[in-house]
Order: structure tokens, then C-alpha cells, then sequence
């Protein structure tokens, strides 16, 4: 019983981690992001980020694939019922947004604003692989890194 919830649990992080490598791919290259290949069916997230990926490529808006140092870390994982959990997570988030290219032929630095915060992801078990459907962001802590330091 004892291993099967610590597996579970080891499960569902590595799934929010995954979530969260596809999701940085994402908008690194919004125009050919796809969502149903990394978020679960039941949730807003698959709607919600298409919607993003949409208005961020038509926009010419993309995040740098430079994440300067960006991690999250787990603080918390509630197993809900056989196929659905919600976890916590601190994101430190100093990856920058970038636009179009200025004048010099450089892109644009739209927002380089470092935060840290803390989301909720919530699960779906679909087959055998646990896949975030919901993201929900908790509170700002503040700008800088104010996680715990990444394991």
C-alpha cells in the first residue's frame, strides 16, 4: 500500500514536470504548439492554452528558450480518488517573453519580469499516464526566487 501511494506520488510530479518542459516547448514555438499532446482531456488547460498558443503566435510573441535558471518544486501531492489528483508546486519563472524583431534585427524583450508563485496542477489518470487538465495559479510570491532551492 505504502509503495504503490509513494510510486502514485512520484507519478503525478514527473507529470507536472513533463507538463511544465511541454509547456515551456509551447511557447517557445507557439505556432506549432499542440496541446492534446501533453494535457488531459477533462480540464480547461487543452482549450485555454491553444487559445494562448493562437494569440501569442499571431502576436509574433514567444518565450526565449533561455530559461535563465527556471525550476519548480514540489510542495504537495493529494490524491483525490483512483484517477484524479491535484498537486502544488513553487515555480520560479525568470524566463523571458520575446517579441518581434526591432529595428536592429534582434527580437524584442516583451517581459522579463523574474516571479515566483505557486500553482495547482490538476490530474487526470488517462489509460496508464497521469496528464495535467487544469492549471491554477495559487498566489505570486513575489519577484526573485522565492522557492525552496531545486532538489
Amino acid at each position: 500500500e505504502i509503495t504503490t501511494t509513494v510510486a502514485t506520488e512520484d507519478l503525478i510530479k514527473q507529470a507536472v514536470q513533463n507538463y511544465t518542459t511541454a509547456y515551456h516547448g509551447c511557447w517557445a514555438a507557439p505556432a506549432s504548439c499542440k496541446p492534446e499532446e501533453f494535457t488531459a482531456e477533462r480540464g480547461h488547460s487543452r482549450s485555454t492554452l491553444t487559445e494562448l498558443a493562437t494569440g501569442m503566435a499571431a502576436q509574433g510573441l514567444y518565450f526565449s528558450t533561455d530559461l535563465r535558471g527556471s525550476y519548480l518544486i514540489n510542495e504537495s501531492v493529494n490524491l483525490e480518488s483512483a484517477g484524479e489528483a491535484a498537486a502544488v508546486f513553487c515555480v520560479y519563472d525568470a524566463a523571458p517573453v520575446m517579441g518581434p524583431l526591432g529595428p536592429d534585427g534582434q527580437p524584442t524583450v516583451v517581459n522579463d519580469q523574474v516571479l515566483s508563485l505557486r500553482n495547482q496542477y490538476r490530474l487526470f489518470l488517462e489509460g496508464d499516464a497521469w496528464k495535467v487538465g487544469e492549471q491554477l495559479q495559487l498566489e505570486v510570491l513575489g519577484e526573485g526566487n522565492l522557492c525552496p532551492p531545486a532538489a
